[in-house]
Formats: structure tokens, C-alpha cells, sequence
């Protein structure tokens, strides 16, 4: 969603009248090769997922990073994570839509998809100073969705077995 908002904003930009922006600026800002100050990263460090069961993996793992950051007490080192996992969560809703998974499934990993981003950008807004939760408020709930997409994968996984076993 930030790098659609940041790619509308460069090409309304670049088609301005007394623009210096030329459509290859564009372009290069659109990659994220772009000059703003900021102290987080584009979340370039990890491959992109290929599958659903790769972005759920993912997910775990930094959720790990974030838990082991607040259980520290160090919110600069869950700062980069904590904005990254939007990113993420976009991909576990697209990937998902991939599987071989019921109705009844999508609905579940939306959901828990949905929850995800409420709970981390409550994390968020306590960090930047607005009313919000801490993890620590937040993390059963994050546990009970994480569980959701897990449970989608291994079910997914199954499917995906009982249909090569069908088709021999």
C-alpha cells in the first residue's frame, strides 16, 4: 500500500506543470531508489515469498524478531520489523488466494490477515507516541491469528496430497 501511495504521489508529481521530475526520476523513486530521510528500511533484506506456506514462515519469523525485541526492552531493533510486516501481510492475503483451500479458509486467513494489521499498527502507534497497545497486550491475540495461517498452510498442504494421491 506505502509503495502505491509513494509511486501515485512521484507520477502525480512528475506530470506537474514546472516539474523538474523527469519519468525516469519517477521510475527510480518507484524502485525505491529515492532520497527521503527516514530511518527504516523497504524491507529489501528478505526474498519475496513464493508461496503462501514461504510468506507464513516469514511472518513468524519476524514476529519472533519483534516479541524478542519488546521482551528486551530494545524498540529500536523492532522498529524496522514492525514496519515491514504490513508489507508481508499484503503478500500472505495474495499468496493465499493461490491455494487449493476452502471458502471457509480464505474467510479464516482474511480474517487473521485483517486482525494482524489492527494489533501490529496498534504496536505501531504506541511507538510513535499515539494511543495504542503494547505487544505485550497484543500478543495472544497475534499468537491466535499466526495459529489461523499456519493451520490454513498445513491444510493446504494436505489438499495438495490427497490430490496427487487421486490423480495416480
Amino acid at each position: 500500500m506505502k509503495t502505491f501511495l509513494v509511486l501515485g504521489g512521484v507520477l502525480i508529481f512528475a506530470g506537474c506543470p514546472g516539474s523538474d521530475t523527469s519519468p525516469d526520476d519517477a521510475v527510480e523513486s518507484a524502485d525505491g531508489d529515492h532520497s527521503h530521510d527516514h530511518d527504516h528500511d523497504h524491507g529489501d533484506d528478505e526474498p519475496h515469498p513464493e508461496t503462501y506456506a514461504e510468506a507464513v514462515e516469514q511472518l513468524v519469523s519476524i514476529d519472533k524478531t519483534i516479541r524478542d525485541a519488546f521482551a528486551a526492552d530494545d524498540a529500536d531493533t523492532a522498529h524496522g520489523p514492525l514496519h515491514d510486516i504490513g508489507h508481508l501481510l499484503e503478500e500472505v492475503a495474495a499468496l493465499a488466494a493461490k491455494e487449493p483451500m476452502s471458502e471457509e479458509q480464505r474467510a479464516d486467513v482474511q480474517q487473521a490477515v485483517d486482525s494482524l494489521f489492527d494489533l501490529y499498527g496498534a504496536v505501531d502507534d504506541t511507538m510513535h507516541g499515539r494511543e495504542g497497545k503494547s505487544y505485550d497486550e497484543v500478543s495472544t491475540e497475534i499468537d491466535a491469528a499466526l495459529k489461523t495461517l499456519q493451520s490454513a498452510t498445513t491444510a493446504s498442504t494436505a489438499d495438495e496430497g490427497a490430490i496427487d494421491e487421486s490423480s495416480e
